[in-house]
């Protein structure tokens, strides 16, 4: 279990004791805290500064990974994983979602701008779940939903 906490730390918690496993330092507030559905040692943080850091959980003191997004002053208010844990959705506070590559680490893959007119609060990949009797981890769907302070979805 994961968990952002107001003083900007992850903490990481064994699901079926409860007890804490790992405490990670952001340098900025989280905005959202989400679960790489194609890889379950990976979480990932947005955060006010820009931010979105992946954690692997099975390390205990640093992030495995970082990216930030390309204008100064621009908050990263939400994040998702798709396609198979390579593209990663940020909704920013300046009315766009930005995709990066997490393979590549480094610019900004592209930027939709004209789908909302106020900060974007959510963004989520679908993810697609597996059937019971099926052992495939879950995915996710090319399909990307954005919510945001426009009320529009």
């Amino acid at each position: 279990i994961g968990c952002a906490l107001s003083n900007g730390e992850v903490q990481t918690y064994d699901q079926t004791k409860l007890h804490s496993l790992h405490t990670y330092h952001q340098d900025s507030l989280v905005t959202d805290l989400v679960r790489d559905v194609s890889n379950p040692y990976s979480l990932i943080a947005s955060a006010a500064d820009g931010t979105v850091t992946i954690y692997d959980i099975r390390q205990a003191h640093h992030a495995a990974s970082q990216v930030k997004l390309a204008r100064l002053g621009e908050e990263a208010l939400s994040v998702s994983i798709g396609f198979n844990g390579t593209i990663a959705a940020v909704g920013s506070n300046k009315a766009k979602i930005h995709f990066f590559e997490l393979r590549r680490p480094g610019g900004v893959l592209g930027t939709y701008n004209q789908t909302h007119t106020n900060e974007i609060t959510r963004v989520r990949f679908q993810t697609v779940t597996p059937s019971p009797c099926n052992m495939i981890m879950s995915s996710t769907t090319p399909i990307l939903v954005s919510a945001a302070e426009d009320g529009l979805a």
